[in-house]
C-alpha cells in the first residue's frame, strides 16, 4: 500500500498532467475561435477535445488524481507492528469465548440430565399413581402415563386440568373431558362442512353432496344434515341412498314437527318409485301432525305455513295420480292459508312468494284439465306478485321467480295458439335467465334455467313452423346441458335434461323430414334413459321416460316404413306402460299412458292392413279412456282423449266399409269436440279438433253418397278454420287447414255439378 509521501507525489503528478492536458485543450480552442469566423466557445471546445491524444491524456490524469485522493483521504494503512498486536489480541479473545462456550455446554448438559431425571421421576410417579388407581400394567399403562405427562407439560391450562384429573383418581373423567374436546372439534368442523355445502349447492350440487357426507361423518347426530344430504342424494344419486339418509334422520328426530318433515321426504321418494298409495299415506301422516300442531297454536305462523306445505304435497300426489279435482281441493286449501298469512303480514316477502307458488300450482291443474282461461288467471295472479317482489327486492331469487311466471304464461299462450304473445313471454323469461347466467357463470342452476328458456322458445318456433329457428334454440339449450352433464357425469338430473334436449331436436328433425337424423337424436336420448333406468329400476319416472323414447323411435320407424322395427319399439313401450299401470291401478296418468300405447299399436295395425287387430287395440284404449272420463267428467283433457279414440275407431270402420258404425264413432267424437270448443273458445287446439270432427263427418257423408250434406259439412268445417286463421294469423298449421278444406269444398261442389 503506498505511503503518505508516495500518495502526495502521485497527486502532484496527476494534477500536473490534468492541468497540462487542459492547457493544450484551451489553447486549441482559442486557435479555433481565432482561425474560424463565427465559431463560439462551445464549438471550439468540441473541436479542441476531438483529437485522441489530448482527450485520453486528460481522462487518464483525472482518474489518477481521483484514485490517489481517495487513497490519501481513506482509512490509514495498517503497519506490520499494528497487525501483530491485532492478531495477538484476537487470539486471546477467541480463547476466552471458546472457554465460555465449553462451560455453558457443560452447564446445559448438567441441566438436561437434571431435567431428564426429573421427567423420568415424574413419569415414574404418574405411572405409580395410575397403577394404584387400578390400571393394568405393561406397555399400555406406560403409554397412558406418558400421555398424562404430555398433558401436564402443555401450555394449555385446560390440558393441565385434565392431567390433574387423571392423577387425582378420575381417569374416566379425564377421558370424558378429552372426548368432549374432540367431539366439540368435530362439531365445529361439521358446521364448516355444512356451511360449505350450503354455499356451493347452487353451483355444484355434487360438491354440496360431498360436503354434507363429510358433515354427517363428523357429526352424525345433526338431523338436518341427514335431511339435506338425502334431498341431494335423491336428486343426484339414487333413491336408495336418499332413503338411507332419511332413515338416519328419523333415528334422531326429537320433536313432532321434524317428524312431519320426514313423512314428506319419504313420500317424495315413494312418488318417484310410483308407489302413490304409500306416498299418500306418508303425506297424510305428515298432514295430521301439521294440522294438530297448527290447531294447538293457531297464532304460530310457521305451523300454519307447515300446513300449507302438507296440503301442497297431497296436491302433488293427486296430480301424479291424475286426480285433478282432488289436487285442486288440496291446492285451494293451501292457498286459503297463504292468503291469510300474506294479509296478516303484508311486508313478509316469504308469505307472498308462497302465495305465488300456490297460484302457479292451481294454474298447472287448470292447464292439465284444459281450462286455459282459468289457468291464465292463476298465472297472472302469480306474476303480479312476482313483479312486485322483484321491484321491491333486486335479488337473483326474485328475478328467477319472475322468469318462472313468464314461462308459465307462455305455456298457456302456446296451448291457446297465441304464438306471438307466447314468444313475448318466453323472451322476457329468457332475458332474465341470460342476465343471471352471465352474472354467475359457475351457477349450474341458473345455467340450467337458461337452457329451459331456450327450449321454451324452441317450442314456439316449432308451433310457428320455423324449424330452423327452433333447431337453433334447442341446440343452444343442448350445449349448456352437455357441459353440465360432462361436468358432473354422476348427476342423474343433468343426464335426464340432456336426454330431453336430444328428444326435442329429434322432434324438429321429424317435422323437417330428416328421419335418419331424428333417429340419431332419439337413440342418443334412449341410451341415457336406458342407463338411468338400469341404475334405478324402481324409479318410475326413469321407466316412463324410457317408454317415451321407445314410442318416439317407433314413430320414426313407422314413418320410414320399417314396420317390424316400429312394432318392436311400440311393444317395448307397451310393456313398460303395462307394468306401471299394474303397479298403481289408481294412477290415472299411467292408465292414460297405457291407452296411448294401445293406440300406437292400433295405428301400426292400420298401416299393415290388419283392421281387426287395429280395432282390438283401439277398443282397449277406448275402455281406459271411458273409465277415466267417467271418473272425472270435469277433466277436459280426458274428455278430449276419449274423442280421439272415437275418431280412430271411426277411421277403422271407414276402412272396413262399415259406414254406419263409422258414423256412430264420428258423431260421438263431434259431440265431445263441440262441448269442449264451447267451453273454451280461446283454446285453439279444441277449436281445431272441432274442425277435424266436422271434416271427418263430411267425408263420411260424401262416401255415403249425400253430396249436398257433404258440402254443408265441409262449409261448417271451413267456418271453424276461418276463425282460427283470422284469430291466429301467424299459425302456419291453420293456414294449411284452410287451404285443404277449400280444396275439398271445390272438389265436392264440382262433383255435385257434374251429378
Amino acid at each position: 500500500m503506498p505511503s503518505w509521501w508516495g500518495s502526495l507525489k502521485a497527486i502532484f503528478v496527476s494534477g500536473g498532467a490534468f492541468l497540462g492536458g487542459g492547457a493544450v485543450a484551451v489553447g486549441a480552442a482559442y486557435d479555433k475561435i481565432k482561425d474560424t469566423p463565427g465559431t463560439d466557445w462551445s464549438d471550439a471546445c468540441i473541436a479542441a477535445f476531438t483529437p485522441g491524444f489530448p482527450l485520453i491524456g486528460s481522462i487518464a490524469a483525472i482518474l489518477g488524481f481521483v484514485a490517489t485522493a481517495a487513497q490519501l483521504l481513506g482509512p490509514r494503512p495498517v503497519t506490520a507492528k499494528e497487525a501483530l498486536a491485532i492478531v495477538t489480541d484476537d487470539g486471546d479473545r477467541t480463547r476466552a469465548l471458546a472457554e465460555e462456550a465449553l462451560a455453558n455446554t457443560a452447564l446445559q448438559g448438567a441441566e438436561s440430565e437434571q431435567r431428564d431425571a426429573g421427567m423420568s421421576a415424574q413419569l415414574d410417579e404418574i405411572l405409580a399413581i395410575l397403577k394404584q388407581q387400578g390400571g393394568v400394567g405393561g406397555q399400555q399403562l406406560e403409554t397412558a402415563a406418558r400421555t398424562v405427562q404430555q398433558l401436564a407439560g402443555s401450555e394449555s391450562a385446560r390440558d393441565r386440568e385434565i392431567a390433574n384429573e387423571a392423577t387425582s383418581g378420575d381417569p374416566e373423567g379425564a377421558y370424558r373431558a378429552l372426548v368432549a374436546e374432540a367431539e366439540a372439534g368435530k362439531r365445529r368442523n361439521a358446521e364448516r362442512f355444512r356451511q360449505a355445502a350450503r354455499l356451493i349447492a347452487p353451483f355444484s350440487p355434487g360438491k354440496a353432496r360431498d360436503a354434507y357426507r363429510s358433515a354427517v361423518e363428523l357429526d352424525p347426530e345433526d338431523m338436518w344434515s341427514w335431511i339435506e344430504l338425502g334431498r341431494l342424494e335423491m336428486a343426484y344419486t339414487s333413491l336408495a341412498e336418499a332413503r338411507a339418509c332419511f332413515l338416519a334422520a328419523l333415528q334422531r328426530v326429537q320433536d313432532e314437527r321434524n317428524r312431519s318433515v320426514l313423512h314428506n321426504e319419504f313420500g317424495d321418494i315413494l312418488i318417484a318409485e310410483g308407489e302413490l298409495r304409500l306416498a299418500r299415506s306418508e303425506f297424510e301422516a305428515g298432514f295430521a301432525i301439521s294440522e294438530r300442531l297448527a290447531e294447538q297454536d293457531p297464532g304460530d305462523v310457521l305451523l300454519q305455513h307447515d300446513l300449507t306445505v302438507s296440503n301442497n304435497r297431497l296436491g302433488n300426489v293427486e296430480v301424479a295420480s291424475g286426480n285433478l279435482g282432488a289436487a285442486r281441493e288440496r291446492f285451494e286449501a293451501g292457498l286459503a292459508i297463504r292468503e291469510r298469512l300474506a294479509a296478516q303480514e303484508p311486508g313478509n316477502s316469504l308469505w307472498w312468494r308462497d302465495l305465488s307458488v300456490s297460484y302457479n300450482n292451481l294454474g298447472d291443474v287448470e292447464v292439465a284439465t284444459g281450462n286455459l282461461g282459468a289457468a291464465r288467471e292463476r298465472f297472472e295472479a302469480g306474476l303480479a306478485i312476482r313483479e312486485q317482489l322483484a321491484a321491491q327486492e333486486q335479488s337473483s331469487e326474485q328475478q328467477r321467480g319472475l322468469s318462472v311466471s313468464y314461462d308459465r304464461l307462455g305455456d298457456v299462450e302456446v296451448a291457446s295458439g297465441n304464438l306471438g304473445v307466447a314468444r313475448e313471454r318466453f323472451e322476457a323469461g329468457l332475458a332474465i335467465s341470460e342476465r343471471l347466467a352471465a352474472q354467475e357463470p359457475a351457477n349450474n342452476a341458473w345455467q340450467r334455467d337458461l337452457s329451459v328458456s331456450y327450449n321454451k322458445l324452441g317450442e314456439v318456433e316449432v308451433a310457428s313452423g320455423n324449424l330452423g329457428a327452433a333447431r337453433e334454440r334447442y341446440e343452444a339449450g343442448l350445449a349448456i346441458r352437455e357441459r353440465l352433464a360432462a361436468q358432473e357425469p354422476g348427476n342423474s338430473a343433468w343426464q335426464r335434461d340432456l336426454s330431453v334436449s336430444y328428444e326435442r331436436l329429434g322432434d324438429v328433425e321429424v317435422a323437417s323430414g330428416n328421419l335418419d337424423m331424428a333417429r340419431e337424436r332419439f337413440e342418443a336420448g334412449l341410451a341415457i334413459r336406458e342407463r338411468l333406468a338400469a341404475r334405478e329400476p324402481g324409479n318410475s319416472a326413469w321407466q316412463r321416460d324410457l317408454s317415451v323414447s321407445y314410442n318416439q323411435l317407433g314413430n320414426v320407424e313407422a314413418a320410414t316404413g320399417n314396420l317390424d322395427a316400429a312394432r318392436e319399439r311400440f311393444e317395448a313401450d307397451l310393456a313398460i306402460a303395462e307394468r306401471l299401470a299394474m303397479l298403481e291401478p289408481g294412477n290415472g296418468a299411467w292408465q292414460r299412458d297405457l291407452s296411448v300405447s294401445y293406440n300406437k299399436l292400433g295405428e301400426l295395425e292400420v298401416a299393415t292392413g290388419n283392421l281387426g287387430a287395429a280395432r282390438e287395440r283401439f277398443e282397449a284404449g277406448l275402455a281406459i279412456r271411458e273409465r277415466l272420463a267417467a271418473r272425472e267428467p270435469g277433466n277436459s283433457e280426458w274428455q278430449r282423449d276419449l274423442s280421439v279414440s272415437y275418431n280412430q275407431l271411426g277411421d277403422v270402420e271407414v276402412a272396413s266399409g262399415n259406414l254406419r258404425a263409422a258414423r256412430e264413432r264420428f258423431e260421438a267424437d263431434l259431440a265431445i269436440a263441440e262441448r269442449l270448443a264451447a267451453r273454451e273458445p280461446g283454446n285453439s287446439e279444441w277449436q281445431r279438433d272441432l274442425f277435424v270432427s266436422k271434416a271427418k263427418l263430411a267425408q263420411l257423408v260424401e262416401a255415403e253418397g249425400d253430396t249436398a250434406e257433404a258440402i254443408a259439412g265441409f262449409e261448417a268445417a271451413e267456418a271453424v278454420v276461418v276463425q282460427l286463421a283470422e284469430r291466429w294469423p301467424d299459425h302456419p298449421g291453420f293456414a294449411r287447414d284452410l287451404v285443404r278444406v277449400r280444396q275439398e269444398l271445390a272438389r265436392v261442389r264440382a262433383t255435385d255439378k257434374r251429378g
